[in-house]
């Protein structure tokens, strides 16, 4: 059971006023993941840079990119960071505890299978 905000599945994530090093302020919408993109989240969770670009666009729909990211204070960055990480994480790590259980359900009938004989093996 989540404890998800159903507003924020709805709408697909939330937005952020974000401050710049300039002093300007921009807006930022921190995405939840439909679920096809769970294994992505995964790939990038631990690099926030791949994570922001990810799962962030601007007010204008645009991807963040190293030029915009770059122009956040720190305080930005780090709440950009921790919002994608609350929004997706837990629903990726269910995700992933699934995919384990159905591994650990099918392993006994995948290791019963017939071995196939190799495609680099040559005819005789």
């Amino acid at each position: 059971m989540s404890d998800q905000n159903p507003i924020v599945t709805v709408l697909g994530g939330e937005e952020l006023a974000v401050a710049l090093n300039d002093g300007k302020l921009a807006l930022v919408k921190v995405r939840q993941m439909p679920i096809r993109h769970v294994p992505r989240v995964l790939s990038v969770i631990e690099d926030e840079i791949a994570l922001m670009k990810f799962v962030c666009r601007r007010e204008d729909g645009t991807e963040l990119n190293d030029d915009f990211i770059d122009t956040l204070t720190d305080e930005s960055h780090i709440a950009i960071v921790e919002k994608a990480r609350a929004l997706n994480f837990h629903r990726a790590v269910a995700w992933l505890e699934r995919q384990a259980a159905m591994a650990h359900l099918l392993a006994p009938a995948v290791s019963k299978m017939p071995t196939l004989p190799s495609s680099s093996a040559k005819p005789s």
